[in-house]
């Protein structure tokens, strides 16, 4: 099976939460449904660790009812984004 780090995009837009405007046009200018807004988020938001398995990654998208789920690190910090159409692949690959 494979893992968050395997199947997650490391490229991920990301902005300050100063910079709500960024966002926007990141979001425009780019190909992706989705920015990371870095130390402003919930305050227990739902993740995937980078070591985990597809199928939990998959599990936790599906459960939430989320598009996109950010990818962090051991220490937190982000290391990427998974899509619903990632850990979807990543299942059907694993067959």
């Amino acid at each position: 099976m494979k893992t968050a780090a395997e199947i997650m995009n490391r490229d991920v837009p990301s902005v300050v939460p100063e910079d709500a405007r960024a966002a926007i046009d990141l979001l425009a200018q780019t190909d992706v449904g989705a920015v990371a807004v870095v130390e402003l988020m919930t305050a227990d938001p739902v993740v995937s660790h980078d070591h985990e398995a597809a199928d939990r990654v998959a599990k936790k998208i599906a459960d939430k009812h989320h598009n996109h789920l950010p990818v962090v690190e051991v220490e937190g910090r982000l290391a990427g984004m998974v899509t619903h159409a990632d850990a979807l692949a990543a299942l059907v690959d694993d067959e």
